[in-house]
């Protein structure tokens, strides 16, 4: 075989495992979250298991039940409550829509006066009006691929769980083998890039847990405070949304304002300055204290994270965006130290 062939040959098949690698990657995506669990989790079990003197897989079941068990209750508890805030939002969103309209034409007569304003006004009512009674009048079906997508993800969720437990069971055996593969010259760099990442993860998680909590319970608090419907929707979207760097404090006030407008406007200006409280609380006082330099990442490696985990792995890419940045920061660090020293990489 000529030189230019097997080049060729070499080119074409780096090119098929590339497009393969891209139209798995929600799978793979799978696997390195279950395995990267599993990989954390792994000293718990195996101290766990010493210390009662189980076997592996006994052990690996108590712990499910001891971490799903608070679940399942907590839910069982909460689910009736969501389910009928739920059913009642989606049943009032057409009188919330006819509020926000009568109040917009309220604004229309208020400045009647001024035609600049009232043209950018009518402007931006006929370019939204039909997107709104677009979004109503799907509504059905829009629910209808909500439950559909839940469902996914409860399977989802089971697989995971599934995975999770099978790579716990083997998980001595997988390191073994993942150490043989590798050459002698790498191997101690990346025993110690791998605990560096293990460790940086547990910070992380236990960091991001405690903010989706304090936030999550004090932005629901604060709407039921305030006397504003769906509270437990409100703080459960406000916790979830804070998952995402920066933007999440601003994405979970969203829906909170919107339904206080229909209220009045002075109820949306203080759900917005209760918001606007929490989140200075938790920049200035919880975060420092809880996740404090974690990551150690500059706040433009992190939205350049979002802006290219997003785009590529989509949902997922954005939540797992600032973990996947700090992996790959380790990893640089340990594996390129010259270049770390002289500042070429983020630190």
């Amino acid at each position: 075989m000529k030189e230019w062939q097997r080049d060729l040959l070499w080119f074409l098949a780096i090119l098929l495992l590339i497009w393969f690698l891209y139209e798995t990657r929600s799978i793979l995506l799978l696997f390195f979250i279950t395995g990267s669990i599993a990989y954390i989790i792994n000293p718990t079990i195996t101290k766990f298991a010493h210390k009662l003197r189980l076997k592996r897989g006994l052990a690996i079941g108590i712990f499910y039940i001891m971490i799903i068990s608070p679940i399942i209750t907590t839910l069982v508890l909460i689910l009736p409550i969501l389910g009928n805030q739920i059913m009642s939002l989606v049943r009032d969103i057409p009188k919330y829509y006819e509020v926000l309209t009568d109040s917009l034409k309220y604004l229309q007569d208020t400045i009647q006066g001024n035609p600049e304003m009232q043209k950018l006004l009518d402007s931006f009512l006929n370019s939204i009006r039909p997107k709104i009674e677009n979004y109503l009048a799907t509504l059905g079906i829009k629910a209808f691929n909500f439950v559909l997508t839940l469902t996914n993800s409860i399977f989802t969720l089971i697989l995971a769980i599934v995975l999770n437990f099978y790579f716990l069971i083997d998980m001595e055996n997988i390191e073994k083998w993942f150490m043989s593969i590798l050459p002698e010259n790498i191997r101690d760099k990346t025993i110690n890039a791998l605990k560096e990442i293990n460790t940086s993860f547990k910070s992380f998680l236990k960091a991001q847990a405690i903010l989706c909590l304090f936030v999550g319970v004090l932005d629901g608090l604060g709407a039921w405070i305030l006397g504003i419907n769906y509270a437990l929707i409100l703080g459960i979207i406000a916790g979830f949304t804070e998952i995402i760097p920066y933007l999440g404090p601003f994405l979970g006030a969203i829906p909170a304002i919107v339904i206080a407008l229909t209220i009045s406007p002075w109820k949306a200006l203080e759900i917005a300055i209760w918001y606007l409280i929490v989140q200075q609380i938790e920049a200035h006082f919880i975060v420092p204290n809880v996740m404090g330099k974690t990551m150690g990442l500059h706040p433009l490696t992190v939205i350049f994270s979002l802006l290219v985990f997003g785009k590529l792995l989509g949902f997922w890419g954005i939540i797992l965006a600032v973990p996947i940045a700090a992996i790959i920061k380790i990893i640089l660090k340990i594996y390129l130290i010259d270049l770390w020293k002289k500042g070429g990489v983020d630190g």
